[in-house]
């Protein structure tokens, strides 16, 4: 709880949006454990606004996949399960592969933000700039669809992968991460669309894995302590 109210007081705040702004920081640094209720009343008052406004703002938390709501327990901090992950990562095969045999076709300029983030994932100082870059990279490839919608949607699934990697840490070896992003972007490049499709799915995959690992890895770490 402690996160939630040591947070900066707002300003003239009037809305839910903003909100759901501060709080959606605060879990996307990993502040807060998977589960942990939110003390709503205690919110309400740190952050200047009425509890009707608060609801709203954990309404908007829960379309983002940050927040779930517990039977008996009300609104609590999401946490992705082995079935969640699995579901997760098939979405974002379905999404991504079609967003390559978009990209293949698409005109060279509309692929420079796919190459700005690859850029950004080879020149970046930090982990947290890493994953930043990571994820820009594959909002392009899905940003060819050219689909308002299937941005959103993506956007709340890598939201849901980033509350995971927050609390769990990422210890992933960016070097062999950063290979794999540049193979997909040569294949895009070079209009090898199954290349790109098996490029991309194998990335998919590998993250996954990952997720999972992470997340068996803190279980027992629960279990024994």
């Amino acid at each position: 709880m402690e996160p939630f109210l040591d947070a900066p007081a707002l300003k003239r705040l009037s809305t839910a949006e903003h909100v759901a702004a501060e709080i959606r920081t605060i879990l996307l640094r990993g502040e807060v454990p998977p589960g942990t209720k939110f003390p709503e009343q205690a919110l309400a008052q740190r952050f200047g606004v009425s509890r009707n406004t608060m609801r709203e703002a954990l309404l908007l938390l829960r379309s983002q996949g940050l927040i779930e709501h517990q039977l008996h327990r009300g609104a609590v901090v999401a946490e992705l399960d082995d079935a969640a992950i699995v579901d997760v990562s098939q979405a974002r095969r379905v999404l991504e592969q079609a967003g390559v045999a978009a990209a293949v076709q698409a005109p060279t300029e509309l692929l420079q933000p796919m190459l700005d983030a690859l850029d950004g994932m080879a020149h970046a100082l930090t982990t947290a700039e890493f994953l930043e870059a990571d994820q820009r990279f594959h909002q392009a490839i899905v940003a060819c669809l050219n689909s308002d919608r299937l941005d959103r949607f993506f956007a709340a699934i890598q939201t849901e992968q980033t509350l995971v990697n927050a609390w769990r840490g990422d210890d992933s070896k960016t070097d062999s991460i950063y290979q794999s992003h540049k193979e997909v972007a040569d294949a895009i490049l070079a209009r090898d669309f199954e290349r790109a499709h098996l490029l991309v799915t194998a990335v998919i995959d590998s993250a996954e894995k990952r997720l999972r690992q992470a997340r068996a890895a803190t279980f027992e770490e629960g279990e024994s302590t």
